[in-house]
């Protein structure tokens, strides 16, 4: 038996349970794997549930029976926001289904390669979780973003020809950037954290063999 929900196509095998007991199946996904101490987040969860009365469409089950949570209580992420579960529903001969997810915004609070929190999802007196995910946390965010910093966009401009590439600072008045990014121009512009844009004054020095 085929029923579509929104652009979803599931397929409902007959069910060899109760009537009144939901078949529920969890899913979820990160955002992002990598993150520093004290950056957030996105666990995303979706349930697809079913069963064989009807009752997700009735109003006999509804949103108030479906609890989607994560247990934050170790220490390691801490829960800075949860959106409200959203359903898209449907039902063909005598099945119902109901398509759940719920967005957590979660926030790393020590470094390690940490196990996100499962998704516990409930419906009725059914209960299943998701696969927990693995998330690596980095301390030393401060120097990434300083070393992210001074790498700076350039654009190197000729009569016929503009390229754009990347230069990074090694001092406050000096860049160095790759010389296939200059070769055949008359200057480089380059745009600075702040999005002043300044024009080079001289090159110092260049490096074809290295470049």
């Amino acid at each position: 038996m085929r029923a579509w929900i929104g652009g979803l196509l599931l397929v409902l095998a007959p069910l060899a349970r109760a009537a009144d007991a939901p078949h529920v199946q969890v899913f979820s996904s990160l955002s992002r794997d990598v993150v520093a101490v004290g950056e957030t987040f996105v666990l995303e969860a979706e349930a697809i549930v079913s069963v064989t009365d009807g009752s997700m469409t009735d109003g006999s089950m509804t949103d108030a029976g479906i609890a989607m949570d994560v247990d934050a209580s170790g220490g390691a992420f801490e829960i800075v926001r949860a959106s409200a579960i959203e359903a898209e529903r449907g039902a063909m001969a005598g099945v119902s289904a109901a398509v759940l997810t719920r967005r957590f915004t979660l926030r790393a609070l020590r470094a390690g390669t940490l196990r996100v929190p499962a998704v516990t999802v409930a419906v009725g007196t059914v209960q299943t979780a998701t696969q927990p995910h693995t998330l690596h946390v980095y301390a030393e965010a401060h120097r990434v973003y300083q070393a992210a910093r001074s790498v700076l966009p350039v654009a190197a401009e000729g009569d016929v020809v503009v390229r754009l590439g990347s230069a990074f600072l090694v001092a406050d008045d000096a860049l160095v950037t790759a010389y296939h990014v200059v070769v055949g121009t008359d200057r480089v512009r380059v745009q600075l954290p702040d999005g002043k844009r300044l024009t080079t004054a001289k090159v110092w020095a260049v490096d074809p063999v290295r470049d």
